[in-house]
Formats: structure tokens, C-alpha cells, sequence
């Protein structure tokens, strides 16, 4: 049996270098990531405890100046390293840079 699946993964938190204000280049500040990945499953799965950390991994191993670059890099690894992913939305966050608010980007790519 096949079916198209949506794997959610919410409120991924880690530390990361994200940004290109002077503060947030020296020292990883919090951010909150957010998933929603389509596949087609057939008798394979995608294993969320990997994806969480492929997607936590390369967020610290890199220091991203634009959250735009951080998205279009997980896409990228995400697709590559999952060729049944459908569709990918991604969320990052920054919910502390601001005092007034929660800042954010997201993307959402259809590989159909």
C-alpha cells in the first residue's frame, strides 16, 4: 500500500549562530525550528529522530548570516538526503533577538 504521509516535527530547540547582527555572530542565541515533510511512504519511513538530528546538526555546524540561506541549505539537505520527500516546509526562529516579539522565515518547496 502507498500513501502520501506528512511527518510533523514541532518546536525543535537548539543554540545556533543565525544572523548578521554583530551580537548574534560571536555566540549561539536560541532558535526554534519547525517541519512539515510529505513523502510518499510505501514500505519505507522517514525517521524523524534522524531528521531532527540532520536538521539540528547542520544548523550548529554552520554559522548562517540570513535565516533565507539557513532554509534554502536545509531544504537542500533534506531533499538529498530523503529522495521520497514530496514537499518541505521549514520554520526557524528566533524568539529572543526582539524583546516585542517572535522573528522568523520560512519555506515550503514542492518537489512533485
Amino acid at each position: 500500500m502507498s500513501a502520501n504521509i506528512t511527518l510533523h516535527i514541532e518546536n525543535v530547540r537548539i543554540q545556533a549562530i543565525i544572523g548578521i547582527l554583530e551580537q548574534e555572530r560571536h555566540a549561539p542565541q536560541p532558535i526554534e525550528i519547525n517541519a512539515e515533510i510529505t513523502y510518499a511512504y510505501t514500505d519505507t519511513f522517514l525517521d524523524y529522530v534522524g531528521i531532527c538530528n540532520l536538521i539540528t546538526t547542520s544548523l550548529q555546524n554552520n554559522a548562517y548570516g540570513l535565516l533565507e540561506v539557513a532554509l534554502l541549505d536545509m531544504a537542500k539537505i533534506l531533499k538529498t538526503q530523503h529522495s521520497n520527500i514530496q514537499k518541505l516546509s521549514l520554520c526557524i526562529k528566533k524568539p529572543t533577538i526582539l524583546k516585542s516579539c517572535v522573528v522568523g522565515a520560512s519555506i515550503t518547496q514542492d518537489f512533485t
